[in-house]
């Protein structure tokens, strides 16, 4: 919690009564303790007039915001495995300077979570004071909107030729059957001097094959250029771009694919994006959707990344539920171990004759070779594996922490060889990382340097019968061991143990990809 965040604790655990009348502070920043990650503190825990538990957490900013969700959850089930509360006298309460990114997500919350929960939009000084607080009411938008996965990336030297070019792009857009469509400027403000394009028109679309019906789908192909051999959605999605180039006049100095990962990345990199235009329904839900939200939409955090998902969901909710998983199995593909765990687990659930609520935020980018070489020649473990799911009923709490482990058993190999075995050459990997199939060989790879990925299950995290134990696949067989053994060691210790294979990654690589690993 930054200082802001404390200040406006301080002042509102002195005065409740500005978010509801009856409430009692029992405690501010209330411990939840668990060795294994699941624990932290509180904001505010209070009990209000009819002896309900109320758990306030404060946010200031969208980034955090979001990651508060998976908070509420765990804080909600350690309330339940470590101190015994029974679930229907559990409330909690978000608090947030800023809703942009969090609305949509929190209505979803709202309706997956097992406590009822409420939002409220705060206004506070700089001194932590709060003025205003004002309850958030979920909105949803009348009509079914999905951006695509395939989008598009005009880059520009020039700004001024970027802004002239921008009617053309919705011109275009207009003669090739997209009437829901969003342009975004995009600009670099970061420090990178191997950027040479820094302007941008960057565009997505809302697909009009969701809702198609056969006749409209049978339209839509008469009337453009159609690749019947592209036979999923996201595949045929790309018949629209091809549409679009093909009626587009304009003159950019680079055009580049566009997905939700290469967004996410390009703001991570110092690019600075806005809203040049909206169409169709989404110039109609502007008072609903917001440019952020809309930002938010196209990265798919909780749903159609690749690499990255961050979600809850129960599945008494069968329509929700099934997105859920689909989401949850794109970004675990390449990880078989992973993806079997999950599956069975996610099947135990939805046997379960209570309510179960899961909670998870998954991270994979199925691509050891880039990972390890950030690791091993920059110290960046962020691009490794990871995973951590909270799974709740009213009984149990189960949390499960995956993590990418060693065997303990030295590589004999160089960095070359490895990469030619299992992708039959260097050649072959980058094209496979270019093209986003590296996944297809990276349970090879990772089986070559003795690097598992695994689960461990902590059962009533933080309570006094807390139970541990791993999770390990082999030969397609979930294997169950002790929380306490020597067979798995970390990355790190690999990397310390392997130093003549760490020393050829990182020359092997720098040769071709240096930013990899400098």
């Amino acid at each position: 919690m930054n200082k802001l965040e404390s200040k406006i604790r301080d002042y509102l655990s002195d005065n409740l009564e500005l978010i509801e009348k009856g409430l009692m502070l029992i405690k501010k920043e209330f411990p939840l303790e668990n060795s294994h990650g699941a624990g932290g503190s509180i904001d505010i825990l209070a009990k209000d007039k009819l002896g309900h538990y109320v758990v306030i957490e404060i946010k200031r900013s969208d980034q955090v915001a979001r990651a508060a969700l998976h908070e509420l959850t765990k804080y909600t089930a350690l309330l339940r495995s470590t101190k015994g509360i029974r679930r229907e006298n559990i409330r909690t309460i978000l608090l947030s300077t800023t809703w942009h990114e969090l609305r949509v997500p929190f209505q979803e919350y709202c309706r997956v979570c097992e406590v009822p929960s409420e939002g409220f939009l705060i206004t506070a000084d700089a001194n932590g004071r709060v003025s205003n607080v004002e309850p958030i009411v979920p909105s949803i938008s009348s009509k079914p909107l999905c951006i695509s996965r395939q989008q598009s990336i005009f880059f520009f030297t020039d700004l001024k030729n970027r802004d002239l070019a921008l009617p053309g792009v919705i011109q275009a857009a207009q003669k090739s059957s997209l009437e829901d469509f969003i342009v975004f400027l995009v600009d670099y403000a970061g420090n990178n001097d191997r950027v040479i394009y820094r302007h941008g028109l960057y565009f997505g679309f809302s697909s009009p094959l969701n809702e198609a019906e056969p006749a409209q789908l049978a339209e839509i192909k008469r009337s453009e250029s159609w690749d019947d051999d592209l036979d999923d959605l996201d595949d045929l999605d790309e018949n629209f771009l091809c549409v679009l180039m093909d009626n587009i006049d304009v003159r950019s100095d680079s055009c580049e694919i566009g997905y939700p990962e290469k967004i996410a990345a390009m703001l991570e990199a110092g690019w600075l994006i806005s809203v040049a235009e909206r169409t169709g329904r989404y110039a109609e839900n502007r008072d609903l959707v917001s440019d952020e939200i809309l930002l938010n939409e196209f990265k798919k955090v909780e749903g159609g990344a690749n690499h990255y998902f961050v979600h809850t969901s129960s599945p008494k909710y069968k329509l929700s539920w099934d997105k859920f998983k689909e989401d949850a199995a794109r970004v675990l593909l390449g990880n078989a171990a992973w993806s079997l765990i999950f599956e069975k687990l996610l099947a135990d659930m939805e046997k379960s004759s209570e309510d179960v609520t899961a909670s998870v935020s998954i991270y994979n980018l199925a691509d050891i070779v880039y990972s390890l070489s950030n690791f091993m020649g920059k110290g960046e473990s962020g691009y490794m594996p990871r995973f951590n799911m909270i799974m709740s009923t009213s009984t149990e709490v189960v949390q499960y922490v995956g993590a990418m482990v060693w065997l303990g058993h030295n590589v004999n190999i160089d960095a070359e060889a490895w990469i030619d075995a299992s992708c039959d050459s260097t050649i072959s990997y980058f094209m496979r990382h270019h093209f986003g199939e590296q996944f297809e060989c990276d349970d090879q790879l990772c089986d070559q340097l003795n690097l598992a990925s695994v689960m461990l299950k902590i059962s009533n995290p933080g309570a006094i019968d807390e139970q541990r134990e791993w999770m390990h696949v082999v030969s397609g067989q979930i294997n169950y061991l002790p929380h306490e053994n020597n067979l798995f060691h970390g990355v790190l210790e690999f990397c310390n143990e392997n130093l003549e294979f760490k020393r050829s990654l990182i020359d092997y690589i720098g040769k071709t990809a240096p930013h990899w690993v400098q």
